[in-house]
Order: structure tokens, then C-alpha cells, then sequence
């Protein structure tokens, strides 16, 4: 929503239609923010490792027929779909299609079929143990992946991770944009006590629960910190964590963007192997410095002591929060002020719209 929005900053005169899979709760937004679009179901081409494992442990070929049917199933509903699509967009006639995520087929098939240029922005992982999201039809995924005319990654590290993985391609990295009212958050003041945020999808890739049992311990209880737990998913995680009852652990469920930055003075992220970092970037912008594990794009993205902190460790990280405990108003201010340029330079909406959209005018006008 972001990069449409941004993109019609730059071009109020161009036409974007934005195709979704099912209808959501993303709906809402779209319909706030004056963004059109259009629900035509199709059909993902990956499967969940952890589903994947749960059919393996009860037999091998169980899970091969288990895998063997989702793919069969869904390569069917999306023939099924296909005709609704070209249809669609032979109608609205565009000049590219640009397919938001690695996770389906569906834009890069109606590009092929109709001859339009595609561009692909990748989003995610692939074929890796810790986010899980394994193709089911790696020969297929590479057709596609050889014949997009641009590839757009949000970070060097997912760029590289593909290369290597796929075969080189051409390619830019464009880090995600930020759309936040970041005046809201102009007057930055540390909490009495110190609080500390997670925010986002709460599952094992996320290694939240790492976080959550270091501020039981007694070594951090003393410092009368807080941490403030902003977020939903794994349903079994969440019972667990109502289940904790620690005075200095505050679990809010789901909140409102605008609302989140405002509850904790710095952000801690211990995900493994991440693509970007949607919620490092949020936070900077609102003024809120970064403590991250130095993995994935966050060592790309977070500069240590200058809008962030790096660690490699549970030892590393709680030498962090020690030295945070002595931290004074104007320091924190000054960091605070640090980050929101770092975040205005790097993750700016329109910013990073007009440098896509001056991909895509090259690539419209020097392309084969």
C-alpha cells in the first residue's frame, strides 16, 4: 500500500489496480486509503515446513502424498482462476505487472501469457528452516524466475540469498517504505521504568520466547525494566504467554500502528535470518532506537550506537540493557533524533516510489 501510494505521489495521473486473492481484512485499508482494487482468488505454490514435518513424522509417504496433493489441488484451482485473470487484465491493459511476493504464481502467469513486462519484488526466504517456505515446484518457480524482466529485493542480504540460491538475474535492492506521521512521535521521552517493545507476528522465527524468558531472570528483574509484548500469531505461543503472570512482562495483543511506538522507548528484534525488518524500520521512524540480533538485513540496516544496537548473543544483549539502565534523557534524545533522520533518509515512502519508478521508466523505455 505503501509503494501505491508513494508511486501515485510521484504520478497522480497513473493508473494502478491492485489485485488480492481473498477478501480480508486488508479490505479496509484499501478502501481508507482510496487504493482500487479487485478479489480474484488464486493459489499459493509453497507449503509450510512445519506442516511438512508434522506429516513426516508420521510417514515419509504420507507426507509426499500429502505434498503431492496440495500442489496438484492448488496448480488446479488456479487453472481454473486463470481465465478470470486475463480476462481482468487484458480489460484494464497495463503496461507492467508488478508481483509483490515470491509466494505466487499467479501475476508472473498472466504476465507470460499475455506478453506485458513483469516485475517481481521479492519479499521472503525461500527453501530455509527458519521461515519454512518451501516450494513445491522449484523447476517451475525458476522458469518464472528467469524470465521477469526486473527483480526488486528490500535488502542485500535477501538479494544475495537469491543469487545464490537461483542463478543471477537483473536486479535492484529497494528498501521497504515507511508511512508513519513521524511528528507524532517528535517529543520522545524514556518511560519511568525503561520499557522495552517486540512487536509482530509472534512465532518461532521470531525467537520471541528467548526474549521473554531473559527478562524472568533474576539479572533482569533487578533493573526494573518492563517489556511490552505487541503482537499475534502462533496460538499456542500466546496461551503460554498469558500463562507467564511476570509483573514486568505486558502482553497488548494487537494495537494500532500508531499507537504501538508510543508504549516502550526501545524496540527489541531477536529474528533469525530476516529478509528486512518492517518493524526496525517502523520504530526508527518513530523515533525509537533498535536492539537487534545481527542477522539477516538488520546488520544492513541498523549502524551499532547510531540509531541501534547489534548483538550476537543472550550475553552481548544483556550487556545492552545494562548499559541502557544508565542512560540518560538527553543521550536517549539525541539517539531518538538519530534515528528518525537515519529512517527519513533510508525508508522514506515517496523516496523509494520514485526509485522504482524510475526503474520501471528505464525498463520501459530501454528494455528488451
Amino acid at each position: 500500500m505503501e509503494l501505491i501510494l508513494g508511486m501515485k505521489e510521484c504520478n497522480p495521473s497513473l493508473e494502478i489496480m491492485l489485485i488480492i486473492p481473498k477478501n480480508g481484512i486488508i479490505e479496509s485499508e484499501l478502501i481508507r486509503k482510496n487504493i482500487p482494487y479487485k478479489v480474484i482468488e488464486h493459489y499459493n505454490w509453497f507449503y509450510n515446513k512445519a506442516f511438512g514435518d508434522k506429516w513426516k513424522k508420521k510417514s515419509f509417504i504420507l507426507f509426499k502424498f500429502w505434498l503431492l496433493r496440495n500442489k496438484w489441488r492448488k496448480l488446479f484451482e488456479n487453472k481454473l482462476a486463470i481465465k478470470k485473470h486475463l480476462n481482468y487484465v487484458s480489460q484494464f491493459c497495463p503496461d507492467f505487472i508488478y508481483v509483490n511476493s515470491s509466494l505466487n504464481p499467479m501475476g508472473l502467469t498472466v504476465a507470460k501469457e499475455l506478453g506485458i513486462k513483469n516485475v517481481w519484488h521479492h519479499r521472503e526466504t525461500l527453501n530455509d528452516n527458519v521461515y519454512g517456505f518451501y516450494l513445491e515446484n522449484r523447476k517451475k518457480f525458476l522458469k518464472y524466475y528467469r524470465s521477469a524482466d526486473l527483480h526488486f529485493f528490500p535488502s542485500q542480504f535477501l538479494e544475495k540469498n537469491y543469487l545464490n540460491e537461483f542463478g543471477k538475474v537483473k536486479s535492484k535492492v529497494v528498501y521497504n517504505s515507511v508511512l508513519l506521521d513521524s511528528e507524532t512521535f517528535s517529543d520522545r521521552r524514556l518511560h519511568k521504568p525503561i520499557r522495552f517493545g517486540i512487536v509482530g507476528r509472534i512465532n518461532d522465527q521470531k525467537n520471541q520466547k528467548e526474549i521473554i524468558e531473559l527478562f524472568k531472570t533474576a539479572e533482569i528483574k533487578e533493573l526494573n525494566f518492563e517489556l511490552h509484548i505487541i503482537g499475534h500469531g502462533d496460538q499456542d505461543f500466546q496461551k503460554w504467554l498469558r500463562k507467564q503472570n511476570v509483573a514486568n512482562i505486558v502482553f497488548h495483543d494487537f494495537l494500532d500502528r500508531r499507537e504501538i511506538y508510543k508504549k516502550f522507548d526501545f524496540l527489541i528484534s531477536n529474528a533469525r535470518y530476516e529478509a528486512f525488518g518492517r518493524t526496525v524500520a517502523e520504530a526508527n521512524f518513530a523515533g525509537v532506537p533498535v536492539i537487534v540480533r545481527a542477522s539477516g538485513a538488520f546488520s544492513e540496516i541498523v549502524e551499532n550506537r547510531a540509531n541501534g544496537y547489534l548483538y550476537q548473543n543472550m550475553r552481548e544483549l544483556i550487556v545492552i540493557i545494562k548499559d541502557i539502565s544508565y542512560m540518560r534523557e538527553a543521550d536517549y534524545k539525541k539517539m531518538s533524533k538519530q534515528c528518525r533522520k537515519m529512517a527519513g533518509t533510508n525508508y522514506d515512502y515517496e523516496k523509494l516510489a520514485k526509485k522504482v519508478m524510475r526503474e520501471l521508466d528505464f525498463l520501459n523505455y530501454h528494455g528488451e
